[in-house]
Order: structure tokens, then C-alpha cells, then sequence
């Protein structure tokens, strides 16, 4: 089955594909000792969005449809049977698709309960079982882009859909929740095992290495995966990766904030202090 959106949307979406062009090297891939049981898919939508779509050849389940348009198409291409809408939060670039495909589809929109076209409300350690793959993603609170912003985590497959709390090389802003919540909600990612996929909603890559390497200009590592990540899409990433080149996971790094003292208005004391300067400096940062 061909998996590249941009083989796949209609002609009203082209233009989009080509600002996000789908490569054969971003295909889905995984180990002979952990098959899934699922592939997903990248589908552009809006200025810089993905939807995810989680699929086999005959069943679908979509994360945070922006527009309906787009998904429909690769539904209706694929000849796809949808079962669910999952969501991580509530920001309209994520739900904007729901009506559209429900009036589609008559199936259930699952989420955090705060948000009113869900109807089958998850929260932190549900597990919500995808019935069409026979395995279940389970629920993580992780607030700080908004209070309720959840992720889907697939153990068995070391699979992290995001949202926008999580980006390459990047992450959310703080648009309703706390630093602190934020700073602890990616520790937890950060624990996660090193070879998970990371299924973030949007293409930041570049815009967050310039701001990496505009901290750490001799850094090798922030060099080369700018110089890796020109063609797009460039996720998923994986949490390794992040690890190495994400100024947000590296907040306990003493060489990070050896590099940000200089412009630090005071000393930075706890590694919490210094992921708000790095929110706050990249807020500003042009």
C-alpha cells in the first residue's frame, strides 16, 4: 500500500504537499522483533501541521485531524474504515477536522473530557484499546502547552504521539499551562526508552535548531542535524536523538547552561530556572 500523503491528497491539497514533500526515505520502518500491527502515516495539513493516521489496509484511526479535508482523501484513496479521532488537547489547528469527518463518520472523538466534541473522555493511565490492531495506547497527562494536554504512548511499538508538547529539537509554548508542568511533563517523555518514535504535530525542526545553534554555534551535534534535516518531513524523531539536540531535554546539562550564562539577566540555579529562560529566550527568538 503507498503510504506518501503526497501521493495521496486530492488536487485542492497539492500545493500544500509540495511546501511538505513525503520522501521514501521517511517511510515507516520497524525492527523483524517488533512488527506492529499498524503503520502510520504523515498527512500535511494547514501552514505546518501533521495529522497522524494509524492504519493497515483496511482500518484507520486519526490524531488530531486540523481539517477534515485531507483525511478524508486518504481514507476515501485507501478505501479505510476510520474507528476513532484521538486528540491531544484543544487548540483548534487539532480539532478543526472533527465535524468534517464526523458528518462522514459516525464514530467516537476521544480526549481529554475538558473538551466538548469528545466523546469518550481518557486521562492519565487509561489505556484506550484500539480494537481494529488488537493493542491499546495507553494515556499520559502531560500539561504545559495546555492543563489538559495528553499524549498516546504505545509501549509495545515505542510510539509517542506528542501533540505540541514535544517537538524535534523543540517544544510547546505556554498557552494556558505552567513552566513547571511543562518542565516535568518532558522529564517524563525524557524517561522513556531511547528508541521511541517521537509522532510530533508539527514541522519546527529547522526553526528550533537555529534557535539551538543560536545558544551553542559550535555545537556538532545541532550542526549536523541541521544539515540533516532539510528535506521534510523530518519526523518522527526519535527520544535518543532528542536527548542529544533538545535544548529542553538538556536542562541538566552543565555544558548547555555554561553556554547560556552569558546572557542569563542572573544566575541560573535549577535546571526548572533554566528551561523558563530557554521557553522565554525562544518566545523572543527571530
Amino acid at each position: 500500500m503507498p503510504t506518501l500523503p503526497d501521493q495521496l491528497l486530492s488536487n485542492a491539497n497539492r500545493k500544500l504537499c509540495a511546501a511538505h514533500p513525503i520522501s521514501a526515505q521517511h517511510n515507516e520502518t520497524i525492527p523483524a522483533s517488533r512488527q506492529s500491527a499498524y503503520q502510520v502515516s504523515a498527512i500535511p495539513a494547514l501552514k505546518d501541521n501533521y495529522i497522524w493516521v494509524l492504519h493497515n489496509n483496511t482500518d484507520a484511526y486519526v490524531v488530531d485531524p486540523g481539517e477534515a479535508a485531507p483525511v478524508l482523501d486518504f481514507i476515501r484513496h485507501h478505501h479505510l474504515q476510520p474507528h476513532a479521532i484521538l486528540i491531544t488537547h484543544r487548540h483548534a489547528d487539532h480539532i478543526g477536522g472533527i465535524d468534517g469527518i464526523l458528518q462522514q463518520f459516525d464514530i467516537a472523538v476521544v480526549g481529554p473530557a475538558e473538551i466538548n466534541a469528545i466523546t469518550h473522555a481518557v486521562k492519565e493511565g487509561d489505556r484506550y484499546y484500539l480494537h481494529a490492531f488488537d493493542c491499546h495506547l495507553q494515556v499520559l497527562a502531560i500539561p504545559g502547552h495546555t492543563p489538559e494536554h495528553i499524549a498516546y504512548w504505545s509501549e509495545d511499538d515505542l510510539r509517542l504521539f506528542s501533540g505540541d508538547t514535544l517537538f524535534s529539537a523543540g517544544c510547546g509554548r505556554l498557552l494556558g499551562g505552567t513552566a513547571e508542568q511543562l518542565y516535568q511533563s518532558l522529564q517524563r517523555i525524557s524517561a522513556l526508552p531511547d528508541a521511541t518514535k517521537i509522532y510530533a504535530s508539527h514541522e519546527y525542526t529547522q526553526a528550533n535548531l537555529r534557535f539551538a545553534l543560536s545558544l551553542e554555534p559550535e555545537n556538532s551535534l545541532l550542526i549536523a542535524a541541521m544539515a540533516n534535516c532539510q528535506q521534510i518531513p523530518t519526523l518522527p524523531t526519535h527520544l535518543k536523538r532528542e536527548r542529544q539536540i533538545n535544548p529542553f531535554l538538556r536542562c541538566r546539562d552543565p555544558v548547555l547552561l555554561k553556554a547560556v550564562a552569558p546572557i542569563a539577566a542572573k544566575k541560573i540555579a535549577s535546571p526548572l530556572e533554566l528551561f523558563v529562560f530557554l521557553r522565554h529566550q525562544k518566545d523572543i527568538f527571530r
